[in-house]
């Protein structure tokens, strides 16, 4: 027989999906600024940009939606089919939606903070197409 669970085995699982919470956030960071530098390196309206722009974008909503997933379990809520769905093709109306739901009355500094998150990722694509600006420069 098993020993039962205790809370420092519940808090132990709870802080290991936290590490992979912060993971994803930082993969959020640096596929922003790749973003940034191949936009400043890609020729315009290109088929090649248009490619690389999708691959990304992807990027960045497997990357959140999975974030959303381990935010579930580490509250011990069971994202059904139909909220998949629904973050999946409507993410910025159901994304708060989702932290209401698992959050309460929490979610509204939690929305504060994806506020100024998303605030970073804009400034980190900024900071990302400084070296493609320069390596123009460089190559012009």
């Amino acid at each position: 027989m098993s020993d039962p669970l205790t809370f420092d085995d519940i808090d132990e699982g709870a802080y290991q999906i936290g590490k992979k919470k912060n993971r994803i956030l930082i993969a959020l960071l640096i596929n922003f600024y790749i973003a940034g530098f191949i936009v400043s390196v890609v020729p315009e309206e290109s088929l090649l940009e248009y490619i690389v722009m999708i691959t990304l974008q992807l990027a960045f909503y497997l990357l959140v939606l999975l974030w959303i997933e381990y935010d579930a379990r580490q509250h011990f809520y069971k994202i059904h089919l139909p909220m998949r769905v629904a973050l999946m093709l409507f993410m910025v109306i159901v994304f708060p939606y989702y932290l209401f739901r698992v959050h309460g009355l929490s979610a509204f500094p939690i929305l504060g903070r994806v506020f100024l998150f998303f605030l970073l990722l804009i400034f980190t694509a900024l900071i990302g197409s400084i070296p493609g600006i320069l390596l123009q420069e460089l190559v012009l």
